[in-house]
């Protein structure tokens, strides 16, 4: 009998060698990352259009509203000698400055409505802010610029409200303070504390003691509402039906109450001036007024989109344990799976992602996963039914695959304890 050639051994020795099916199946695993990630660029590109359409409709309904204010603002004139240093001459300078006051008192208290609008495929959630405003200026005490140099312009004070998006805006702004009624209007400049919002004349003198305020205001916003805690004592209260509200910023609610399904929530929030690092007076613009905001947004921490995304971050163990089942299957049944077809199972599960994305724009997340992964777990099982002549181990490979998905299908679930769960899994 003829010994075989060494072409012929080592033909043999790639077909039947375990290491080499190893390294096969891993270089396949990295050929299948390029896909992969052309899944995830086409979840970011989809992501993109939807805060495209939120844009969209932001920029005629109104953005995210920030409130900041009342402010009163007073300002005063500073003459200062300058002397030449040619021909000894003096000169006077006046410098126009802006001492802004915050309010002892600041009480925000009203309803958010909430709605749906629509762009396309996409839902974004849009609101509007029925919202009454009150609250009191202490006395202005100017003492600590009162220089023999320095004029008072009390026929020249103000109150400035700052609001985001003007667009938003729903009905005219008037302003009740001591009674009189005086309206708001736009147009900033830029020596104020707020860079948007409206401004009113008031008038005042010296001899002017608490100033007691109030507004209403009809906002229009998208998916956020917060406010700048400018009061020594600032409350706000809102009411909504939305059911799924977002609390944020630098304070949580002191109370807050969510109801299910669609009763919405309640929250109340009660800031000190003492929890803020920001003077109740100061001169010219204050870089801090903004850094201590708090609100409540109306959207999903966790959207359909930012599921799928987390849900394809799992696409390489996913197809590994896929195609080490494959593996260990071959091996007790003692039959060999080309290189092929273990690309065609990776790519059908790269599939998967691609059909969980698109369905789930239009049916929601859950049962596009449901519809996503019956497909492929079927179409998975047919195949190895096809290529191991074996009903049984093609219904192994099903319960395997249809544990796996359910497996991340609960991770994603599970917002807060997805690590936990996916160690404890792994």
């Amino acid at each position: 009998m003829q010994e075989p050639s060494f072409f012929d051994r080592a033909t043999h020795w790639l077909k039947t060698s375990t290491t080499v099916r190893l390294f096969t199946i891993g270089f396949i695993l990295l050929l299948l990352l390029i896909p992969i990630e052309l899944v995830q660029d086409l979840i970011r590109e989809r992501q993109g259009r939807q805060n495209q359409a939120v844009y969209d409709i932001a920029s005629s309904w109104g953005q995210a509203q920030e409130l900041t204010g009342p402010i009163l603002v007073i300002p005063f004139e500073k003459t200062e000698l300058l002397y030449g240093h040619i021909n000894n001459t003096q000169e006077e300078k006046k410098t126009t400055l802006y001492a802004s006051f915050l309010p002892d008192e600041l009480d925000y208290s009203g309803t958010l409505l909430p709605e749906t609008n629509h762009r396309g495929i996409y839902d974004v959630n849009v609101y509007t802010a029925d919202l009454n405003v009150k609250g009191a200026f202490p006395k202005p005490h100017m003492s600590e610029w009162d220089e023999a140099n320095v004029v008072v312009r009390w026929d020249k004070a103000q109150v400035v409200f700052g609001i985001t998006d003007l667009a938003g805006v729903n009905e005219a702004i008037v302003l009740n303070i001591n009674g009189i009624q005086l309206p708001f209007n736009p147009g900033l400049e830029e020596y104020l504390p707020v860079g948007s919002g409206v401004i009113t004349d008031v008038d005042i003198s010296p001899e002017t003691e608490e100033l007691r305020f109030s507004t209403h205001l009809l906002l229009r916003g998208t998916r956020a509402i917060e406010f700048s805690p400018l009061g020594k004592v600032t409350n706000v209260e809102l009411n909504s039906t939305w059911k799924d509200p977002s609390f944020f910023g630098d304070f949580s609610p002191d109370d807050k109450k969510v109801a299910p399904e669609a009763e919405g929530f309640y929250a109340h929030w009660n800031v000190l001036h003492l929890n803020r690092s920001i003077p109740q007076k100061f001169i010219g613009q204050h870089g801090n007024l903004r850094n201590f905001n708090f609100g409540v947004s109306l959207f999903d921490e966790v959207n359909d989109y930012h599921k799928t995304e987390r849900t394809a971050k799992y696409a390489v163990l996913f197809i590994a344990l896929t195609f080490m089942t494959f593996f260990f299957a071959q091996i007790l049944n003692k039959v060999r799976i080309h290189g092929l077809q273990f690309v065609m199972v990776g790519l059908a599960l790269c599939v998967f992602y691609v059909l969980l994305l698109s369905l789930s724009e239009h049916l929601g997340f859950d049962l596009a996963y449901l519809i996503a992964s019956l497909g492929i777990i079927i179409q998975i099982t047919l195949y190895v039914m096809a290529i191991f002549k074996s009903r049984k181990l093609g219904f192994t490979v099903l319960g395997i695959l249809a544990g796996l998905y359910l497996f991340i299908y609960t991770i994603i679930r599970m917002a807060e304890y997805s690590l936990l769960m996916g160690s404890i899994g792994l």
